[in-house]
């Protein structure tokens, strides 16, 4: 065998003659070096080490499991909010219990409505005009009515106390 080389920057051909020996040689290298290849890529597949197939069946897993907790915790989330949503509504029923019991001593006592007046919301700080806030958000929301359900109690109870001591008085 008879290998012809051309060398391009300087011009002139090489030749290369190699025997059966050689060509024998040759051929046994590249043939231990494709199956060596061949069988560290099936070792790795055997191993776990590469496996396309194994790895996104394994990433698909994980996302199956994920998704299957944002469920639960969607589900727990939901049923807490309503659960906060139920309370709230017992939590306002008491403070109208509270306004018209406030409303009914301040009428018996004879007052006028003035610094007694449980018809009304209490007076919150900032702008005149509410900002539009999250809208469609329904946590914020909630806690926006939280707020304004503690400011009520916590004006309700003020005046409750004062009413009491012109009542005791």
């Amino acid at each position: 065998m008879q290998l012809v080389i051309l060398c391009k920057d300087r011009g002139h051909i090489g030749q290369f003659s190699a025997g059966k020996a050689w060509c024998l040689l040759g051929f046994a290298v590249v043939t231990v070096c494709a199956l060596t290849f061949y069988a560290g890529f099936r070792a790795a597949g055997a191993f776990g080490a590469y496996s396309p197939e194994a790895r996104v069946a394994e990433l698909q897993a994980g996302l199956a499991e994920q998704r299957d907790v944002l469920a639960t915790t969607r589900t727990d989330l939901n049923q807490n909010l309503d659960a906060l949503a139920l309370r709230l509504g017992q939590m306002n029923a008491h403070v109208v219990r509270i306004d018209a019991l406030g409303a009914r001593l301040t009428q018996m006592a004879g007052l006028s409505d003035g610094e007694f007046d449980f018809s009304v919301d209490p007076s919150l700080g900032g702008p005149e005009a509410p900002v539009s806030g999250a809208g469609g958000n329904s946590l914020a929301a909630l806690v926006e009515t939280l707020d304004l359900l503690d400011l009520q109690v916590a004006d309700r109870s003020r005046q409750l106390l004062v009413l009491e001591d012109l009542l005791l008085n």
